[in-house]
């Protein structure tokens, strides 16, 4: 990992997360996301999902690292938080103060970022792009990868992907994980089609390291402005399930 001025300002964020158990960081991380994934931004209080999925990430990549069985409680968690929006800040600080654009750029920067994190998509944006997909005229390549990966066609991908949408977007009675039953009345897929159709989507805490290892190898300050890799791999495969890192998330599978 390449040791930068921003890496020595991230250095005591990682020492300060590496005191404390890796599994109570994660289950802190994930449930702040649940509880402003139903809220409209102004309603976040303190939490935004970008800096919650940096965070996330960064957990994430220094899984083997992290051998404390010190539970982190909300008070430290919070703190933690508190100390990513500096890091955030900073970055801010330097992007808005080092370009001749820089004010232009900055804008463009937080908008790539954070815009699509905030609004929820539609069923009318949803149609319109299965819509434009359809309508796409050479679709061999897409097909030919998701028939050799999934045994799936890109019409039956959308087909489930839409499923999962409605999935991560019921609020009322939603189950914490998903699991293959969720898509039982899709009588058309086997069981081993839609677990290769979650796989695909997901990560594990046994390849999630390496995944978010390959976003960890580039300027720290620029990391506080990229699309979360989580938008690749949207789902965390666990023990009970597959657990919806964040809604919106899923709705840029859709989307593009």
């Amino acid at each position: 990992m390449k040791q930068t001025l921003d890496f020595e300002q991230f250095k005591p964020i990682r020492n300060k997360f590496r005191k404390y158990d890796r599994n109570s960081l994660l289950s802190q991380s994930l449930m702040a996301l649940d509880n402003i994934s139903t809220l409209p931004p102004h309603e976040w209080k303190g939490y935004t999902p970008w800096e919650l999925l940096l965070f996330l990430k960064w957990i994430i990549a220094d899984w083997g690292n992290l051998k404390s069985n010190k539970d982190v409680d909300i008070n430290n968690f919070n703190s933690l938080i508190n100390d990513v929006k500096k890091f955030v800040e900073d970055s801010e600080n330097l992007l808005k103060s080092d370009h001749p654009q820089r004010g232009t750029k900055f804008l463009r920067k937080t908008a790539f970022q954070q815009f699509w994190l905030q609004e929820k998509t539609g069923t009318r944006e949803i149609g319109r792009s299965l819509d434009l997909f359809s309508k796409i005229p050479n679709k061999f390549n897409v097909d030919t990868f998701l028939i050799e990966k999934i045994g799936i066609d890109s019409k039956q991908f959308l087909e489930l992907s839409v499923a999962l949408w409605g999935f991560a977007h019921k609020v009322d009675n939603h189950p914490p994980f998903l699991t293959k039953d969720f898509f039982s009345p899709l009588k058309d897929y086997s069981d081993d089609t839609i677990i290769n159709f979650l796989n695909i989507l997901s990560i594990d805490l046994k390849n999630g390291p390496d995944f978010c290892q390959t976003f960890m190898n580039r300027d720290f300050h620029w990391q506080s402005y990229e699309q979360s890799p989580f938008k690749l791999r949207p789902l965390l495969k666990m023990n009970q399930g597959y657990k919806i890192i964040y809604p919106l998330l899923i709705d840029e599978i859709l989307k593009n």
